[in-house]
């Protein structure tokens, strides 16, 4: 594919607003666009305090920004908690949902309600850490992440309690399990409208949610349990496996859908082969119908007939499927070469098209081989993150666009936002100060990226199309470790 979809706009947000890492833990800012085009950016600022006869404490806090539609100014920048945040959401009003966990290693998730000029309306708690947020038509939120034992459901709900728990850590000693949960809160005073468990006998999580125009919640995530509640008639009706006996990590990715009531499971279907698998994104069209995307190290990953890339790239691949609104698949794919290509995002967009980011060095193409052009040492020229524009009907990949930084390890996509242009709004965190040389930072930007630790915000316009597309050009000698005869001076 030419790279000649449109740059609309790049801007670094330096400093207090990017990336962090704790215990060698990557926190990226959350980020979602509104219908005007503008972004609104949660993020967490670490910070320390000298406390008397104690010592140093470390700090974390979360706050709110709102970027203009032309990535040159910050519109508010809010205080909302003291904490960690992990999700972001907008209802159609314009409000912000902010969710995320109450502090270090609190155990107590929070949500916090701001009105469309960062004024802070409620801020409530809840017993669980919530990790994905969506909203419905009438502004209600609904949550998912993992819970304990001591999470509190509601009266009816599909799953009340959480069951016989058999979780073992890496010695075999039994440990407590968690389960995935879904909630809905009350978008005018935050009141728990529904909350219940979702999940086997042992380790459950919820990574992504959408809700449709009816107030039916869709949620991914990550299962250990072989006996998760997968329904007959489902994609995958049973478990694919895929559990590190040393860690207790991995599993299959999972989709489930519930009724607006939170009481009834309308499908819910594994998402894996042998290996480790994970679902972390998830939207809906008009007509209920999923579209999902996540990670795979699995060769046996089940794909559909005529999907893009039928056969596994090799060292963990994205992947991407839709379901319609009984769980059934109409196309699944893998997306990836033979380096890591893990999924960072996926987004709705107009004009049938959905949209995907992965981290990638290679470009793809349509085969059913994989994504890699030629095994090369990385250069500046090679793409970070990929945003791929898929078609909904076929599941076939029709453009994409390639942010490119130096190295590999330094881009970090946080979340993919579709504005009601139809621009398309990635944003991340850059983790080291070498990309103000490199991304595409547009005039009158926020910042260049100078500094330690910046996020970055670009805007992308599928729709439109460059006179001249961007290119690169490097000294062939100095990257040719395939021996492939590049002189010194020959490009």
């Amino acid at each position: 594919f030419p790279y000649t979809t449109l740059f609309r706009s790049g801007t670094f947000l330096s400093g207090n607003y990017g990336f962090v890492s704790v215990d060698g833990i990557a926190l990226l800012p959350r980020a979602v666009a509104d219908g005007a085009g503008n972004t609104f950016v949660a993020y967490t600022r670490f910070g320390e305090i000298s406390v008397p006869h104690v010592g140093i404490q470390f700090t974390s806090d979360v706050f709110v920004i709102e970027v203009s539609a032309d990535g040159t100014r910050i519109v508010f920048d809010t205080h909302v908690s003291g904490g960690i945040t992990t999700t972001l959401a907008l209802d159609a009003r314009g409000n912000i949902y902010v969710a995320g966990e109450g502090g270090y290693g609190s155990g107590t998730g929070f949500i916090v309600k701001l009105s469309p000029d960062g004024s802070i309306l409620y801020a409530t708690q809840i017993s669980a850490l919530p990790l994905a947020a969506a909203t419905d038509a009438a502004g209600d939120l609904y949550l998912t992440g993992t819970a304990a034992a001591d999470f509190k459901t509601t009266s009816g709900a599909y799953k009340t309690a959480i069951g016989p728990a058999r979780c073992t850590d890496g010695s075999g000693a039994a440990i407590a399990c968690s389960d995935a949960f879904v909630a809905k809160i009350s978008g005018k005073d935050g009141g728990v409208v529904y909350a219940t468990f979702l999940g086997g006998t042992a380790d459950d999580s919820g990574l992504a949610i959408a809700v449709d125009a009816g107030g039916s919640a869709v949620v991914a995530g990550q299962t250990q349990s072989p006996d998760f509640p997968a329904t007959q008639g489902a994609f995958q009706p049973a478990y694919g496996g895929g559990i590190n006996t040393a860690t207790q990590a991995g599993g299959d990715g999972f989709a489930a859908r519930l009724d607006p009531t939170g009481r009834t499971l309308v499908y819910a279907t594994f998402l894996g082969g042998s290996n480790i698998d994970c679902a972390t994104g998830v939207v809906l069209d008009q007509n209920q119908n999923a579209y999902l995307t996540g990670s795979t190290a699995s060769p046996d990953f089940p794909v559909t007939a005529g999907a893009f890339q039928r056969t596994y790239g090799g060292a963990g691949d994205a992947f991407f499927l839709k379901l319609n609104p009984r769980g059934e698949a109409v196309f699944s794919s893998y997306l990836g070469g033979p380096t890591a290509e893990p999924s960072t995002g996926i987004a709705i967009g107009a004009s049938n098209r959905f949209y995907l980011s992965i981290l990638s060095s290679q470009a793809p193409r349509n085969s059913d081989s994989v994504l890699d052009l030629e095994p090369h040492p990385p250069t500046p020229c090679d793409p970070r993150i990929a945003i791929l524009s898929i078609d909904s009907d076929s599941g076939q990949i029709v453009d994409h666009y390639a942010l490119r930084s130096f190295g590999l390890e330094e881009f970090g996509p946080g979340s993919l936002s579709v504005d009601g242009f139809g621009i398309v709004h990635i944003a991340g965190g850059a983790f080291t100060s070498a990309l103000g040389n490199s991304f595409a930072v547009t005039p009158n930007a926020i910042s260049n990226g100078y500094g330690y630790g910046p996020s970055f915000l670009a805007r992308i316009d599928f729709s439109a199309k460059e006179e001249f597309a961007p290119a690169c050009m490097v000294n062939g000698a100095s990257f040719d470790s395939l021996n492939v005869s590049v002189a010194p001076g020959q490009i």
